[in-house]
């Protein structure tokens, strides 16, 4: 049963149903505006994260770049500065090698002072 709104039946008031009809349609669209402004919030929200991410990379690749710059004028500097293990054996293996022909060298030595003595008291 309608409930009866007096003059509405005489066309110059809306029905009851055409009120809930409007009611319906007004919540529908106000509905529809809340998922759509929710959707653009959603879109810009994940543009704003893709322009942080791109900002974050290039951050990143900017750092990369300069600790790969340090480490290479690092290696630079330890290769001019700093001896390698095979030079340091082929430097060692020079002295010993010379320290050997001193050590021969002074033993000889002795000897031809020996040598000379004994001529010298021959003579």
């Amino acid at each position: 049963m309608t409930p009866d709104f007096g003059p509405a039946s005489s066309g110059w008031f809306p029905t009851y149903s055409q009120i809930l009809g409007t009611v319906a349609m007004i919540i529908a669209l106000g509905s529809a505006a809340s998922a759509y402004i929710n959707g653009v919030k959603e879109r810009a929200k994940t543009e704003v994260g893709f322009a942080e991410s791109a900002k974050k990379t290039a951050e990143t690749e900017k750092a990369l770049a300069v600790v790969s710059r340090e480490l290479t004028e690092h290696k630079l500097e330890v290769a001019t500065r700093y001896v390698n293990a095979d030079t340091l054996r082929q430097v060692e293996a020079r002295l010993f090698s010379a320290i050997d022909g001193v050590t021969t060298a002074i033993r000889d030595l002795g000897a031809r002072l020996d040598r000379a003595f004994e001529q010298r008291q021959h003579d």
